[in-house]
């Protein structure tokens, strides 16, 4: 990592000379630890005219143009960038912050110098080796030109073949062992304790990770407790919301009350206390029509007052249905008949329901009257309705009893 804590920034008016006119122009020049850079005016640093990286600087120096004019020129990517400064000391100062900018951007990284150093520790090994080689080569050439000479001399300078050694020579001998052992001992010591240490560091890294998963473990934990505590009060709220409703509606249906009084047969009589609460339980299942209770008590009311079993009529009506469409459509050969309108209803434009056929024009809501089909529609009483309607009826149903 290159270190920019000792970086200069210098930012200020100067007249810059065009690359191609040759003319000078008043510009906001800025020069930050990476990059130098101008604009037209000081609040527009955001949008400059230029950036020149200070990496690609390559020269920066004061030059002389005319007589009185303090000028400095910065050459880069192979260009040539002349400013001109009030006077000479303005004009030193931003020299020397742009080269101190491009001095630290330039200074080589960590990896750089480490690979530098292992560069000229393998390369003084090598000088060694090759220094050793020509000292061996040069006692060799020695002995062979005293061999003639001085044989006894000679033998004591071959390769591979020691000299005799005085007292004095075997004392430091074995005084240079001795260093190198005690040499040896100490690295091996301090390559022991920097392993300790590494080791040690490893350990209280691994236990402050543990410790840091246990902790955010924990608070998922009590995360995770306070949500379900939360969703068990929740469901114990909406609980006793809906028991608090359906005895509201208990009290409610229990204080209707009915009334039998016809000298001919059944009739049935729902009072007006009994109409109001129907409609307002309409209301609260979103369905205050109140022509939906004319229309229910009608039906239900026509069928008792005629002392006919609804069920009972229900099922006659079915079957007469059926031996009708039977008898007229031919045995079932051909058209058969719809039991709305009662004219033929050919396969591809009838559907076939409450155990007859209905032209799919005709398959309507008893209630709204609006169309209806397989799949949408509901039976209540032997009528068909539409979703909305079955529901409400059934509501107007069980409340007026």
């Amino acid at each position: 990592m290159k270190s920019q804590s000792n970086s200069m920034e210098k930012d200020g008016w100067l007249q810059k000379r065009t690359g191609v006119l040759r003319t000078w122009k008043k510009r906001w020049v800025v020069v930050t630890p990476e990059s130098l850079f101008w604009t037209d005016e000081p609040f527009n640093t955001s949008n400059p005219e230029k950036t020149v990286p200070l990496m690609l600087v390559e020269n920066v120096e004061a030059i002389e143009m005319k007589k009185g004019k303090s000028c400095f020129a910065v050459e880069a990517e192979g260009s040539e960038l002349v400013f001109e400064a009030e006077n000479d000391a303005e004009r030193d100062d931003w020299v020397s912050a742009i080269e101190h900018n491009v001095a630290i951007v330039k200074q080589p990284s960590e990896e750089e110098v480490k690979r530098a150093k292992k560069e000229a520790k393998r390369r003084a090994k090598e000088l060694k080796a090759r220094q050793q080689a020509e000292e061996e080569e040069t006692k060799r050439k020695e002995a062979e030109r005293l061999m003639r000479s001085n044989p006894s001399k000679a033998a004591a300078l071959l390769p591979g073949e020691e000299a005799p050694l005085d007292e004095a020579e075997r004392r430091h001998a074995e005084k240079l062992r001795l260093k190198q052992e005690k040499d040896a001992a100490k690295a091996k010591e301090k390559a022991e304790r920097e392993a300790a240490k590494v080791k040690e560091k490893e350990e209280k890294e691994a236990s402050k990770a543990r410790e840091k998963l246990e902790r955010e473990a924990a608070k998922q934990r009590e995360k995770e407790e306070r949500e379900f505590a939360k969703a068990q009060e929740k469901e114990a709220k909406a609980a006793a919301k809906a028991q608090a409703k359906a005895e509201k509606a208990a009290s409610k249906h229990s204080s209707v009350s009915h009334r039998a009084d016809n000298d001919d047969g059944v009739a049935t009589s729902t009072p007006a206390s009994g109409t109001a609460d129907l409609e307002a339980r309409l209301r609260e299942a979103g369905l205050d029509d109140p022509a939906l209770l004319e229309h229910h008590m009608a039906n239900k009311g026509r069928k008792l007052a005629e002392g006919v079993d609804v069920q009972a009529q229900l099922a006659d009506d079915v079957h007469k249905g059926q031996k009708a469409a039977v008898t007229k459509s031919g045995l079932g050969g051909g058209a058969q008949v719809c039991a709305a309108c009662g004219k033929k209803a050919y396969a591809a434009e009838s559907v076939f329901a409450l155990d007859t056929v209905w032209h799919k024009a005709c398959f309507r809501c008893s209630y709204c009257k609006g169309q209806l089909s397989e799949k949408t529609y509901r039976v209540f009483q032997g009528l068909q309705y539409c979703r909305p309607h079955y529901r409400a009826v059934r509501i107007a149903n069980k409340v007026a009893g």
